[in-house]
């Protein structure tokens, strides 16, 4: 099931960033499945959802009828193609960059080498190991409208794609008519949010390029500067040398993506409300089947359900079962046997008369207790001498047991 609100693909398109993150998380409803996203970046450098699909599994069939969905629906005959994907690089996602490479190139825009280079200092600057790891692919694959892989650990959009994953972890679990409404209800919200923000902006451009030149104002104090005529200087920032027209604003030298104007354009079509189901027309259509139960990848849950009774478990579900109360013989106090199958020497207790009035159990006088009580009185007497004391009348030495009496 694919989703396309015409608010968020037109905002896009209004507010033109070529840049567009693939990922899929898994779904924990009760038909499992994955759920597919395409998420962009707005003027203000935040999250852009474009479209989703709920889908069976993720696999070679699965992405190629999300992509050839979303080329149908990012479709601008004027302006070409020319974006640029970035994924995690999955192995089914790689195989499909492979087709979709060859298949749009005819209207996408070729990356020129001296682009590829600045691309790649500009990478080199923010991080040394995401630059390592794509110098060692061959320039040729940004030669076309691909799909551009990072390791996870640089983030970039990827880290855009799982930010999106946890804001709608709260449908994850949820039917999946239900869940798309309530996907639609957040974008309702969102661009309502988002439209709000727009008015409270001042100036020319966005609240993140703001912040970006002030991160950047102690790199600009190590600059060689060299006065050319008037306003016009020559500024040396790591053996690059860039010409400045101080008479300028610095601002008129950021992209026109990063202008308030553009978020503007981005957000300017509101998520229409939809009324209850009840009034919908009905239409005479195919119902829609249950979704086919694929089996999902990774390690298989090692918590099972609990049969209930006049269930079979299967080959591969151990059943439960309950813990066995260990037998204790009555005879000589060891567990495994009965007294019946006592092999041990029989102690037959002595019956004592006791001094309580309420009774009590009949104390055992066999050889073994008496040694043990003789042992004990000896340690007594023992400990006593070595501290100089003498048996009191009611040291253990002294004292008179039942059986003696």
């Amino acid at each position: 099931m694919y989703m396309c609100l015409a608010p968020l693909a037109k905002g896009f398109l209004s507010g033109y960033n070529p840049l567009i993150g693939l990922d899929g998380t898994h779904l924990k409803a009760l038909y499992p499945g994955q759920i597919l996203v395409a998420v962009g970046k707005d003027g203000n450098n935040n999250i852009y959802p474009i479209v989703w699909a709920v889908v069976e599994i993720k696999n070679k069939e699965t992405w190629i009828f999300f992509l050839e969905r979303l080329m149908d629906t990012l479709k601008d005959e004027e302006g070409g193609l020319g974006y640029t994907f970035m994924s995690d690089r999955q192995k089914t996602l790689g195989t499909v960059s492979g087709i979709y490479g060859l298949t749009l190139s005819c209207n996408s825009v070729a990356l020129h080498l001296r682009s590829y280079f600045v691309a790649m200092e500009s990478i080199k600057f923010l991080s040394e190991e995401a630059y390592e790891y794509l110098a060692d692919i061959p320039p040729k694959h940004w030669s076309r409208h691909v799909f551009s892989s990072f390791p996870k650990s640089n983030m970039l959009l990827n880290n855009v794609c799982e930010t999106f994953n946890a804001v709608i972890k709260e449908a994850m679990d949820k039917p999946t008519l239900t869940q798309m409404e309530w996907l639609r209800r957040y974008m309702m919200k969102r661009n309502h949010d988002k439209w709000e923000y727009y008015h409270k902006m001042e100036g020319k451009v966005t609240p993140y390029v703001k912040k970006t030149f002030k991160r950047i104002d102690h790199v600009a104090r190590n600059c060689i500067v060299q006065v050319s005529r008037d306003d016009a200087y020559e500024v040396e920032l790591n053996s690059d040398l860039v010409i400045v027209d101080l008479s300028k604003d610095p601002e008129d030298y950021v992209d026109t993506t990063y202008s308030v104007d553009t978020y503007m354009l981005a957000y300017r079509f509101e998520v229409q409300p939809m009324p209850d189901p009840h009034p919908w027309d009905k239409v005479k259509l195919r119902a829609p089947m249950p979704p086919a139960i694929k089996i999902q990848p990774g390690r298989p849950k090692s918590k099972k359900r609990k049969l209930e009774q006049g269930e079979e478990g299967s080959q591969n579900q151990h059943v439960q079962q309950p813990m066995k109360r260990r037998s204790t013989c009555s005879n000589c106090g060891q567990q495994g046997h009965y007294e019946k199958t006592c092999k041990n020497l029989i102690v037959t207790p002595i019956a004592v008369s006791s001094p309580k009035k309420e009774g009590g159990k009949p104390q055992f006088d066999s050889e073994w207790v008496k040694e043990k009580r003789k042992k004990k009185e000896q340690r007594a007497l023992q400990k006593q001498s070595a501290l100089g004391a003498t048996a009191g009348p009611k040291s253990i030495g002294n004292k008179k047991f039942p059986q003696q009496q």
